[in-house]
């Protein structure tokens, strides 16, 4: 009985701070798709918003089988405004900086936000199963550092202009510096630079497999956001993508730059209230970012 507990008190010591972080290792890489499997030649965008500030599209094929969505962001409109979670209302533990993790439905109802999207990997704190969670890697909102960078894995940076509008940046590398802008969203790796596939990783897309996804691509003015969220992670309806295959697709879609983000049954997105993906996730994540528009709009 005492070999028992040691060796259950020995997994729960090693489970405590496992990352939901959806990697895997190179063996399971599948034969990449066909673009044109995966990626349409004309998508069928539709606003989302009165203006056309957010408009987005849904795609499936059904003989690979593949489900996506992708939201495309104005980041030039004045109508809305950017909010993430954790924010400064978010009770944050001076013990060892853990906080509650909630679902993307919660981070919806609760800001209000028009869009959302999960985003940051996290680990589960003490006790294994606790709703605690610890963000991995750069996490910055609303003028507040939640997690300090870990200079092996990318970010997407949010900053506002003089003007009051959104310009976002992706960059391979978190340090210091980054924390400098208004919102520094942590991710895994880039996997798109200056419009051409890049592996910040250094594996050279080797450290991947088809899974659910989250993801973040820039145009290269800054001024379009593209969140893409795809279904996966062994489901019938969608076997998902590889990190190349959403390098690809975001690319074609008008990006230069993109990263990873949280994936996995981490995967979410909400548009107008409305799932994006289904099922939806209700795994309590630590880190979403939205948007939620600051005047009356049509769809709201």
């Amino acid at each position: 009985m005492q070999k028992l507990i040691r060796i259950a008190a020995l997994f729960f010591l090693q489970a405590a701070f496992i990352s939901c972080a959806t990697l895997s290792l190179p063996s399971q890489n599948p034969k990449e798709y066909e673009t044109a499997q995966y990626i349409p030649e004309n998508p069928d965008w539709q606003n989302a918003s009165e203006n056309g500030e957010i408009c987005f599209f849904s795609f499936e094929n059904p003989t690979l089988p593949l489900r996506y969505t992708v939201a495309k962001i104005d980041l030039r409109a004045k109508n809305f405004q950017l909010v993430a979670y954790p924010n400064s209302e978010t009770q944050i533990s001076t013990k060892d900086f853990s906080f509650d993790g909630i679902t993307i439905k919660d981070f919806q109802r609760q800001s209000g936000a028009f869009i959302a999207i999960n985003t940051t990997q996290y680990a589960k704190a003490n006790p294994f199963f606790s709703r605690k969670r610890k963000i991995i890697g750069l996490q910055k909102s609303e003028g507040t550092l939640f997690s300090p960078p870990i200079s092996r894995y990318a970010a997407l940076l949010l900053c506002y202009t003089q003007d009051n509008e959104l310009k976002a940046k992706c960059i391979s590398y978190q340090d210091e510096k980054s924390s400098d802008a208004d919102f520094a969203i942590g991710g895994f790796f880039m996997i798109l630079s200056g419009g051409e596939l890049f592996d910040s990783s250094g594996k050279n897309f080797s450290y991947t497999s088809r899974n659910s996804r989250t993801a973040a691509g820039v145009s290269s003015d800054g001024q379009t956001l593209f969140l893409l969220a795809v279904q996966g992670e062994k489901r019938k309806e969608s076997a998902g993508l590889t990190y190349p295959e959403c390098a690809k697709l975001l690319l074609a879609l008008g990006a230069n730059s993109a990263i990873e983000f949280d994936g996995g049954g981490s995967t979410g997105m909400i548009i107008a209230k409305k799932d994006a993906i289904k099922p939806q996730s209700k795994r309590k994540n630590a880190c979403y970012i939205g948007f939620l528009f600051t005047t009356n709009n049509i769809f709201n």
